[in-house]
């Protein structure tokens, strides 16, 4: 059995998806490109908190936090088993870890697992499904923010 340790667990809204960003010292590719891994790529999320489950009391309503994977050009990264499409309006459970992003960004935790809840407040679990948590689901959604980005941004050629 594995135990993990978590800083803190948030209830909140994605209110604005960072794009793929290189998670490097200087935001560039890590040497070749045989050598990324999906630990190489990161997203900065900002949530829109509802709830402290656990962990430190913060006063920040609206919290940068980050995950491994995303999209740079025409190359998807997945990790951890986070979705590749985080949306503005998706409601979760994050699970705060302690690892900073290599590219020296600070005070931004990592999302070492994430939840899902539904319309319903139903939060669906890796391993035992759904589970109604009777979270309130009037939260309001400001308009979406930009999260902040480091490094080169890529497109895809035609």
């Amino acid at each position: 059995m594995t135990t993990r340790t978590f800083s803190s667990v948030i209830v909140g809204t994605v209110i604005g998806v960072g794009p793929g960003q290189w998670n490097t010292p200087h935001g560039d590719l890590p040497g070749s490109a045989s050598d990324i891994t999906p630990l190489n790529v990161m997203r900065l999320l900002r949530i829109e908190v509802h709830q402290e489950v656990t962990g430190p009391q913060r006063t920040e309503m609206v919290r940068t936090v980050w995950v491994y994977g995303g999209t740079i050009g025409c190359h998807a990264f997945s990790y951890g088993g986070h979705e590749i499409v985080i949306e503005p309006g998706q409601r979760h459970v994050f699970f705060l870890g302690f690892a900073t992003p290599e590219t020296g960004l600070v005070d931004v935790q990592l999302v070492d697992q994430m939840w899902s809840i539904d319309e319903h407040d139903d939060v669906s679990t890796p391993l035992d499904g759904d589970i109604p948590c009777g979270l309130s689901s009037t939260a309001s959604t400001p308009p979406p923010a930009t999260a902040p980005t480091r490094g080169r941004q890529y497109t895809c050629d035609g």
